[in-house]
C-alpha cells in the first residue's frame, strides 16, 4: 500500500485575486522586517482616509467597496501578523479581526527513480501534501 501522506494531485486549484484584493492583501514571510511591514500597511491605510489627498483613486469606483486590508502569513511568520494587527489596534485605533486555520499546501519532492543510476534525469518529481497553520488579520478601514 502507498503512504497516505503522499498524494497524487492532478492540478493545484488556485483562485486569482481581483485587482483591489491584490492591492489590499499583504503576505508576510518570516524574513519580512516588522517595521517595513508596518510602514507599508500604514501608507496604504492613509490612502483610504477621507482626507483631501492626491489619492482620489482609492476613494472612488471599485476601491469604495473595500472595507478592510488583509495581512496573511503561514507557519513561523504567524507571530509577525499578530504583532502587526495588535500594533494597529493599540496604537492607531483600528478594529482588527484575526482568523486562524489550516491550509493544505503541496510540495514538490525529487525522488531517485533508480538506485543503480547516478544520472539526474532519472529523478522523479513527487507531489506531497501537508497541512500548515495560517493566520489572517483584517484591519478595518475607518470609513463612514
Amino acid at each position: 500500500m502507498s503512504d497516505p501522506s503522499l498524494m497524487k494531485i492532478d492540478a493545484a486549484s488556485s483562485r486569482l485575486l481581483l485587482r483591489t484584493e491584490s492591492e489590499t492583501t499583504f503576505f508576510i514571510k518570516s524574513s519580512t522586517p516588522f517595521v517595513a511591514a508596518l510602514k507599508r500597511i500604514d501608507r496604504l491605510l492613509e490612502k483610504f482616509d477621507k482626507l483631501p489627498t492626491n489619492y482620489k483613486q482609492y476613494q472612488q469606483g471599485e476601491y469604495k467597496k473595500v472595507k478592510h486590508l488583509t495581512v496573511k502569513a503561514l507557519g513561523a511568520a504567524m507571530e509577525k501578523v499578530v504583532s502587526v494587527g495588535l500594533h494597529f489596534r493599540e496604537h492607531s485605533g483600528y478594529q482588527v479581526d484575526f482568523i486562524s486555520g489550516t491550509v493544505n499546501v503541496v510540495d514538490q519532492v525529487k525522488t531517485k527513480g533508480s538506485h543503480q543510476s547516478r544520472d539526474d534525469s532519472d529523478d522523479e518529481i513527487e507531489l506531497r501534501g501537508r497541512n500548515v497553520s495560517y493566520i489572517e488579520a483584517k484591519i478595518w478601514l475607518k470609513r463612514k
